[in-house]
């Protein structure tokens, strides 16, 4: 009776440290994020002879053609084709905008490029690039998928965040501080830094 009452004492002592396994590490994360004062504006931008989107606060290598609902296209050289169909190329210290518009502006260390004074997005700003339900970015035993505005794709490039995060994609998380964890599956890291545990839809 007595190796009994151990056994479950030990088995509900066993899954009470599991369960708060990511309390614990959601903490860590959570407690290392950086909030930006101004955010990067959304848009292309070559830097290091990358070219990268941004899109709310969200920094992702382009590895393949983006095409923007408008009909925008940019591939990963930097060749534009701009809605109206002509052509040109983004260079450094530019941004090219979602509506088309390609503006002269210092890049971030990181390569992209500051709001403007006062914080916010320019006018014209799309009210459907907001994150909706469960967009952030989640993981399986093998993969690391990224979900906008209810589509979702599987990360092949590192992913940054404006909190300060990196997300690799094997899943391996760099906080803003340096330190590393790995995402988990079950996991849902949002666009603004915190990780929780993802919601079933």
């Amino acid at each position: 009776m007595r190796i009994s009452i151990l056994f479950v004492a030990a088995s509900l002592a066993w899954s009470s440290a599991a369960f708060c396994q990511l309390p614990a590490i959601a903490e860590k994360v959570n407690s290392a994020r950086i909030t930006s004062r101004s955010s990067a504006r959304d848009g292309f931008t070559r830097y290091n002879g990358d070219t990268l989107v941004t899109r709310k606060g969200v920094t992702e290598k382009v590895t393949r053609e983006v095409i923007v609902p408008n009909g925008l296209r940019v591939s990963p050289d930097g060749s534009v084709v701009l809605p109206d169909g002509s052509k040109t190329a983004l260079r450094n210290n530019q941004i090219l905008t979602f509506d088309g518009v390609i503006e002269d502006t210092p890049l971030s260390q990181s390569g992209t490029a500051p709001m403007p004074s006062g914080g916010s997005q320019t006018a014209g700003a799309r009210p459907d690039l907001g994150l909706y339900g469960n967009d952030g970015i989640t993981g399986t035993s093998s993969a690391v998928f990224i979900t906008r505005s209810g589509v979702t794709q599987q990360v092949t490039s590192d992913v940054r965040l404006d909190s300060g995060i990196r997300v690799q994609p094997d899943g391996t998380i760099t906080l803003a501080n340096g330190d590393k964890i790995n995402l988990k599956p079950g996991q849902l890291l949002s666009f603004d830094g915190v990780l929780k545990e993802a919601r079933k839809r």
